[in-house]
């Protein structure tokens, strides 16, 4: 059984001699170094017993929890992520809007912020990070994604609410200890740009936010190893693919897979993911997300969750198909569905990519088909996740 913790009673136990020599007058003396020190201890051993009062208290760690686990409430995340957070907890207010950033999240892959705004009424406007002229340790980071998610999807637009954004980074190595933080949020409706040089969009509001913090935590509970396991496709007239990379932690994973290159016509008429579970049962999603050179393509964690487009997700249902970082193995499907092209109308402006073909609203003729139009490629396969092992004592 748990013993519950009484201050009164372990106070009680501490021995009344260190405690009065704590509150004495300090002389620096010729004593044995334990005498010295004696007074420390008593103090010591007093602060942490209160400490470890408040801290018990069930509602403090609600507090505390409650304050440094937004970016887990947004992602539906349920595992702790305060250990990877850094709390900024600033506040700018310019042209009408109050942005808090709360909490942030960096590592080699993403970089995850936390921020609660306030907006006049009627002032409502989109929300975030510039790609370009946000810096980490002095470099701008390659994105290949950049998104937002909000813990309540039906309030987005409310003038206070509380917003995650986040960026997706090409793989980049953060160093050791310290890492320095140029943040730049931007609010806004996305006009016309400034004649002058640098300017921003017009009626754009800036915020800078610049900070320190480590990704030390992060990159030490992350799972990487190499792998060589193939998803046979060629059954189904496809390329097999290899899978040589597999990354993940408590935010995301990510796969990385070779024997398709970007000009096949296969990935230019399909779309691809992998679906699953881990070894726990936990139900795991990774959406295609490109090449990252011309034959390997990258398969990761969708930040905005696994649903389908055109599917409404209500209040609350927000969820990550996000694998737990300590499992054992995923048992994956590969997964294709055809891409529907839409055709641009008259008055509408064509793509600058794909002129008069736009994947849009298309993608909606799977609403109410079997598994929204996916079909297998291939056969299940299994990834074994092998750990670091832990030293011994």
């Amino acid at each position: 059984m748990k013993r519950e913790f009484n201050f009164s009673e372990e106070f009680a136990n501490i021995d009344e001699e260190l405690v009065k020599r704590a509150g004495e007058e300090w002389e620096v003396q010729k004593h044995h170094v334990f005498q010295l020190y004696s007074r420390k201890i008593a103090s010591a051993a007093i602060l942490v017993m209160v400490c470890s009062a408040i801290l018990g208290s069930p509602a403090v760690q609600a507090m505390v929890k409650e304050f440094t686990t937004k970016i887990g409430e947004a992602l539906g995340i349920s595992k702790d992520l305060s250990s990877y957070a850094e709390i900024v907890n600033q506040k700018q207010t310019k042209n009408g809007i109050s942005l808090t950033l709360k909490e942030v999240i960096v590592d080699d892959q993403v970089l995850i912020a936390s921020v609660h705004v306030d907006f006049d009424e009627g002032e409502e406007m989109p929300l975030w990070i510039n790609e370009e002229k946000t810096q980490i340790n002095g470099q701008c980071p390659m994105t290949y994604e950049s998104t937002q998610a909000s813990g309540d999807v039906g309030e987005v637009s409310l003038p206070s609410h509380d917003l995650v954004l986040i960026q997706v980074y090409e793989e980049q190595v953060l160093p050791e200890g310290e890492v320095e933080v140029h943040l730049v949020v931007e609010a806004g409706e996305f006009g016309q740009i400034d004649a002058k040089p640098g300017g921003a969009a017009q009626g754009e509001t800036e915020f800078v936010y610049d900070f320190i913090l480590t990704a030390e935590e992060l990159k030490s509970q992350t799972v990487k190893q190499e792998l060589d396991l193939t998803a046979a496709a060629s059954k189904s007239g496809r390329s097999d693919l290899v899978f040589k990379e597999l990354a993940m932690n408590d935010l995301y994973c990510r796969m990385i897979a070779e024997g398709v290159t970007w000009d096949d016509p296969w990935v230019n008429e399909y779309e691809l993911k992998l679906k699953g579970t881990d070894s726990f049962g936990n139900p795991v999603s990774l959406a295609w997300q490109g090449f990252i050179s011309e034959n390997e393509m990258r398969f990761a964690t969708d930040f905005l969750g696994d649903y389908e487009e055109g599917v409404s997700v209500e209040d609350g249902d927000f969820r990550m198909s996000l694998p737990d970082k300590d499992c054992e193995y995923l048992n994956l499907q590969l997964y294709e569905r055809k891409i529907i092209w839409d055709t641009v109308e008259e008055g509408q402006e064509e793509d600058e990519e794909y002129g008069s073909q736009i994947l849009g609203s298309g993608q909606e003729a799977y609403m109410g088909k079997e598994n929204y139009g996916w079909e297998p490629v291939g056969d299940p396969f299994r990834v074994p996740v092998a750990h670091k092992e832990t030293p011994r004592p």
